[in-house]
């Protein structure tokens, strides 16, 4: 009968822990089960100790979780095809497991697939690891069960550029008779090729394989096996992904505005990883910032997490105030969030506005009201020292004007627009990046 499964494991599961300076940022380790969640199988199936797939109770070897009394019958070591084995080295209790896999009570197709998505854009120096094995762990010529079409097979695709070939298990072509591709043991095939005679034997104690994924920002893990009789047994379980860089945390949202209560400071986070503690920070002129309260974080999270402080203790003086977010780790690492400013409501009718406030463009827009048609305006930009930097003129009749501020530094400023006998200063700041 014709034989393949396909799975495309598109990860989403996350974790935290460190393995040669590198940090865990994803698993999965089919604990429970994650069909229509975590993953989507197409087909899963017991049909029989000899033909099923799908997550198997480790212990007991029975399908889909202890009590069931589906059991699934391995060859184990030696050549009687009822002989009795089991898995070991799996991670937890449970791992996929398969064999015959498109014999009746499946969907009767040659292809199956799990998938999922996998958000690297954060992560650098990939690394995949995970643990395989084979339930038929016989040796040349002593009962083995697996064919020359029979593999086992890991691939990669970064963001859409292809499906890459990473990891193969293939039968020892030869391995019994020369040139015989029928009835060989299951091997590590390290280059691929489509035959396994050159690297390790795979038995039923579970194995760590892994291999490097190159940087981007979507990641599309596949596993494929083709197995179509009975005694070809292959397991597999415990993804992992590690990464040399992952950043903190992951914010998807910041803001802050005036309420009646006091000014209100809202963010949400995507992921966070060791993070301690998060500390608001005020400024009354976009430079000096002083910590006036602290939220702790989730340690680590790989769901969106919302967070608020409400500023009751406003400053007496102060027409725009200033925001950031300190995030602090557990080893002290410490980083910032980008600036938000709140103009006070006393000051929300202000005749002159700057957009956008704080800028980390090269231009900034100033729009202004209450001006009389037929006079000039006049823009002049100071320093905090008094010192003019650069001034405008603007014809009678506008309201507004974009102002090209590419040459200025990191600070804070003070504009002042004057039309006849109307004058308003505003602060902002300017932020090179």
């Amino acid at each position: 009968m014709g034989k393949s499964t396909l799975l495309t494991f598109l990860l989403i599961l996350f974790s935290a822990a460190c393995i040669n300076g590198q940090t865990l940022f994803f698993e999965e380790d089919f604990e429970t089960d994650g069909n229509g969640t975590r993953y989507t199988s197409s087909n899963e199936f017991f049909d029989g100790e000899d033909d099923y797939f799908g997550r198997v109770f480790g212990p007991t070897l029975e399908y889909g979780a202890s009590g069931s009394t589906n059991v699934i019958t391995l060859t184990g070591a030696g050549s009687s095809s009822s002989q009795i084995g089991n898995y070991t080295g799996y991670n937890g209790m449970h791992l996929i497991c398969g064999e015959d896999l498109d014999d009746d009570g499946g969907d009767g197709l040659d292809t199956k697939t799990i998938t999922f998505t996998i958000d690297i854009s954060f992560a650098s120096t990939i690394t995949f690891r995970g643990l395989f094995g084979a339930g038929n762990e016989n040796v040349c010529n002593d009962g083995n069960a697996y064919d020359g079409a029979d593999y086992m097979k890991v691939f990669y695709d970064v963001d859409g550029g292809g499906m890459v070939e990473a990891l193969c298990f293939n039968a020892d072509i030869g391995c019994n008779i020369p040139t015989d591709v029928f009835n060989e043991p299951l091997h590590h095939d390290p280059n691929c090729d489509g035959d396994g005679g050159e690297g390790d034997l795979m038995s039923g104690a579970l194995t760590e394989y892994s291999f490097s994924i190159p940087d981007g920002t979507t990641l599309t893990l596949k596993i494929e096996v083709y197995m179509d009789a009975a005694e070809e047994e292959i397991a597999f379980d415990w993804f992992r992904l590690y990464a040399v860089t992952v950043v903190p945390i992951s914010l998807t949202r910041f803001e802050a505005a005036q309420t009646e209560a006091g000014v209100l400071v809202e963010w949400e986070t995507e992921q966070e990883q060791s993070n301690d503690f998060f500390e608001i920070e005020r400024s009354i002129d976009g430079s000096d910032f002083v910590s006036i309260g602290r939220i702790e974080g989730a340690g680590d999270s790989y769901e969106a997490i919302a967070y608020q402080f409400l500023d009751k203790q406003l400053p007496s003086h102060g027409e725009l105030l200033y925001y950031r977010l300190k995030q602090t780790d557990f080893d002290g690492t410490a980083t910032y969030s980008d600036i938000r400013s709140v103009r006070m409501e006393s000051n929300a009718n202000n005749a002159l506005s700057i957009s956008p406030n704080p800028s980390d463009q090269e231009t900034i827009q100033v729009q202004w009201t209450g001006v009389n048609p037929t006079e000039m305006s006049v823009i002049r930009i100071f320093d905090l020292q008094g010192r003019m930097i650069q001034s405008w003129q603007v014809e009678p009749g506008n309201t507004g004007i974009g102002l090209d501020l590419s040459t200025f530094n990191n600070g804070l400023y003070i504009l002042e627009w004057r039309s006849g006998a109307n004058v308003q200063t505003e602060r902002f700041v300017k932020i090179v990046r």
